[in-house]
Formats: C-alpha cells, sequence, structure tokens
C-alpha cells in the first residue's frame, strides 16, 4: 500500500468516529491517549510540529508509537529516510531517557542508520580523517560518523548515538554499530519490512505491494 492509499485509509477511518474533534480536544488538555484508536488519532497529529509530538509521545502506548514510526519510515518495501528524520527530530527534543533509549536501541533507528550515513572505524594512533568537515566521532573515538553535507541533522543524531551508548555502555555499542556497518542493508530492510508489514496487518493495514 502506497503513502497515498495508507493516507486515504486513515482519513476515511477518523471520519467515521464522531470523536474525532473529542480526539483533538484530548491532544490539547494533556489527558491520557493510550486508548485512543490509532489511525484517528494519527490524523488528528498529522500537522503538529516535532516540539508537540516531542511532548505528547510520551502518552502514546508503545504500541501506538511504533505504529506511527512504521507509517513514515517505509514507502512500499523501501526505507524513506527523508520522511522518517522528522522522528529524528521528535526524539532528539524528548525529555523522557526511557523513551529515547527505547527509540535509539530499535531496528528502526538502526535501520536509518544503515541507509543514512556511514559510520568508519577510527584508529587514534594513526588518525584518517575525510577531507570534510561533515563527520564526528563517538564518545569512545573508536568510530566515525560521516554524513552528506546536505544533511540537516547531525546534532540530533549525534546526540542519539550519545544516547545509545548510554543504553548499551561503550563496548556494547561500539560492537552493535560495528556488526550493522558490515551486515547487508538489503537482509536488514526486507526483514524489518516483513515485521512492519506484520504489524500493521494486526491494526487493519492491508499490504498490497
Amino acid at each position: 500500500m502506497s503513502k497515498l492509499d495508507v493516507l486515504t485509509k486513515l482519513l476515511f477511518e477518523g471520519k467515521s468516529y464522531r470523536s474525532y474533534e473529542d480526539i483533538e480536544k484530548l491532544v490539547q488538555v494533556e489527558s491520557d491517549l493510550s486508548m485512543v484508536p490509532i489511525q484517528p488519532l494519527y490524523i488528528s497529529l498529522l500537522n503538529s510540529t516535532t516540539d508537540q509530538i516531542a511532548e505528547i509521545l510520551p502518552r502514546l502506548s508503545p504500541k501506538q508509537r511504533q505504529a506511527f514510526v512504521d507509517l513514515d519510515l517505509w514507502e512500499k518495501d523501501h526505507v524513506d529516510v527523508s520522511t522518517f528524520e522528522y522522528w529524528i527530530e521528535v526524539y532528539s527534543k524528548i525529555k523522557d531517557l526511557d523513551l529515547i533509549e527505547s527509540f535509539v536501541s530499535s531496528d528502526d533507528f538502526l535501520l536509518y542508520l544503515k541507509s543514512r550515513i556511514n559510520i568508519h572505524t577510527f584508529d587514534v594512533e594513526d588518525p584518517m580523517y575525510p577531507d570534510h568537515d561533515d563527520y564526528f566521532l563517538t564518545d569512545d573515538m573508536l568510530l566515525l560518523v560521516e554524513f552528506s553535507k546536505e544533511y540537516k541533522y547531525s546534532s540530533e543524531l549525534k546526540f542519539l548515538i550519545r544516547n545509545l551508548y548510554a543504553k548499551y555502555g561503550v563496548e556494547n555499542a561500539y560492537s552493535l554499530l560495528f556488526k550493522l556497518v558490515n551486515d547487508s542493508f538489503a537482509v536488514i530492510q526486507e526483514k524489518q519490512y516483513q515485521e512492519k508489514k506484520t504489524r500493521q496487518a494486526e491494526l487493519g493495514f492491508v499490504d498490497y505491494y
């Protein structure tokens, strides 16, 4: 199902709820949103800023948060990094460290890293730097994270990777990212696409692709 098809379905189902406007009111009055149906809730938040979503996410259930990411990470069976970067910005603004660590340890974040940036090993004793300034070193000085000149989220990415290290510890975080460098992108993408497809089917989204 294309993003346009998904959005059309969401709009149709959102309109079927008599309490659609009430959902928007719940969002505004800082009520718990964990029991609100995913489809109309997603529609009600489409025009929200990243600052607003950062405040709202702690009020959602893990299932809701995963569904929102699933809807934005994929274009058919391919990763859509440009849309997903909305969530990179959102999670860099969240105050709840548990939610941040949950996000950076997710397969979605790792797939984004594999899709969007290059990670290289770095030798402090014999350092080799790129011939540009579009990179940063991880806090352990063992990995160099390189990105394109047009990339707008280097500060947010550095913050999130730092939280990845905080969750796993230096040795385990390094091992995780080093393994990511060597894993096949096609294999990772296909595996996670199938998992996303199953989750969305459980929510009533049929993937015809």
